[in-house]
């Protein structure tokens, strides 16, 4: 029987137990059956590291059983020759020949045969390689054995590393995210304290409690900075629940309260926005309506979604906040204005905004953003929903999802 004919029945035989094995399985049943056939003491396919010149086994199969995978210096071994040229057998003194191989001392190899990986760019990405301890009895069919399957070993030892690079790369993108989540909320609570002072001391000033007389005007432009003061703490509690959510360490408290009770209170905030801009805001929540969720939460959601409201409205529109029960336990928190707000652009960065819609009005930059990205974010944590509405021409409809039950007064004392 000729040595084709030999290899022929051999690679009918390892197809028959390897052709169908999926993916890595494949390339451990390969080496298992190829120090088998050959009756090896040891087979690898192994990664070529360019930047540590050595070789990276992926699967070791020694004495028998699948062994701890280890790193080959190419230094002064024949592996380095097969990927610097090409296959080869090495029938007898392997240690004698490579004598700065340790790895061959340490095994006592006496027989080498190895073959390349070739990847998809035409340069080696790895190798093949079957060792014994005494000499091969058909060293003629070792090489070829290897070249057989070595197309496909090239693939999916060239796809494990892509895997692994791109593995890599996301933990390095989640660290530098993570990097920069950490310092938004450390900015966040630095900025807080100034902020409370200028707020602070200008709510003493309008009040007189500091035994300073202030003229009108004076007094206005005090106003001015409270208000200022107010907005950007309010922009930086919404920066720091946003770094929070990204860091999954956002403490969400559910309880129930009355709803009209919080409202009136959002309301109250905005009220100095809403007369400067001549707005009409009604209220339609039952005093009976007791809902469940994170109270200071759903208060700055309202505060953000009004907030937004008044800054895109023209003068003289009118707003709702209403409640509308679904089902007994459930009901939805509604904001209904009379204009159309246009949505960011889908896919796009909480931070990213539009500016000028097209055939619309200027919409000031606070108006989307940081802000929908906190709603969204705040309605997750607190596993209710956000639903939007525009339908044409009749105006812009922001509903949040709410438990709910209806207490009479005594209950209602015990809830708030």
């Amino acid at each position: 029987m000729t040595s084709l004919d030999t290899l022929s029945e051999i690679y009918q035989m390892i197809a028959d137990r390897i052709a169908r094995s999926p993916g890595n399985q494949f390339l451990a049943d390969l080496v298992e059956v190829i120090s088998n056939t050959l009756g090896s003491d040891v087979t690898f396919v192994g990664l070529y590291d360019d930047t540590k010149s050595a070789i990276e086994t992926q699967y070791l199969f020694q004495d028998g059983v699948f062994a701890e995978n280890f790193i080959y210096p190419l230094a002064g071994t024949p592996c380095d020759g097969v990927l610097c040229e090409d296959a080869c057998v090495i029938e007898r003194d392997a240690m004698t020949l490579f004598p700065e191989d340790k790895a061959l001392a340490e095994m006592g190899v006496v027989a080498y045969a190895g073959a390349p990986l070739i990847g998809n760019q035409g340069l080696p990405i790895g190798i093949i390689v079957t060792m014994k301890r005494s000499e091969f009895e058909r060293p003629d069919i070792a090489v070829p054995l290897m070249q057989l399957f070595a197309s496909r070993a090239a693939v999916l030892i060239e796809r494990n590393k892509l895997i692994s690079d791109l593995e890599v790369a996301r933990a390095k993108a989640e660290a530098a995210d993570r990097a920069k989540t950490r310092f938004l909320a450390m900015m966040s609570h630095e900025l807080r304290t100034p902020l409370n002072a200028i707020i602070g001391y200008s709510d003493a000033l309008r009040g007189g409690h500091l035994g300073v007389s202030l003229d009108h005007s004076v007094q206005e432009y005090i106003g001015e900075i409270n208000q200022a003061g107010r907005h950007l703490l309010l922009l930086v509690d919404d920066l720091l629940d946003y770094s929070r959510v990204e860091l999954d360490e956002l403490e969400v408290d559910p309880t129930w309260f009355p709803l009209d009770d919080l409202v009136a209170d959002v309301v109250n905030h905005t009220a100095a926005d809403l007369v400067e801009k001549d707005l009409v805001l009604d209220r339609a929540i039952p005093e009976a309506a007791s809902v469940r969720f994170d109270r200071r939460h759903l208060r700055q959601i309202l505060i953000n979604l009004l907030s937004q409201a008044i800054q895109h409205a023209p003068a003289d529109s009118s707003m709702t906040i209403s409640f509308q029960p679904e089902t007994e336990a459930k009901g939805w928190l509604v904001l209904r204005a009379s204009w159309t707000v246009p949505e960011p652009p889908t896919g796009s960065s909480p931070f990213e905004v539009e500016t000028r819609p097209t055939g619309g009005p200027y919409v000031r930059p606070e108006a989307f953003g940081l802000g929908s990205a906190v709603i969204r974010a705040l309605c997750k944590v607190n596993q209710e929903r956000l639903e939007v509405e525009t339908p044409p021409g009749e105006g812009t409809v922001r509903r949040i999802s709410l438990p709910f039950r209806v207490v009479d007064g005594g209950d209602r004392q015990a809830v708030a």
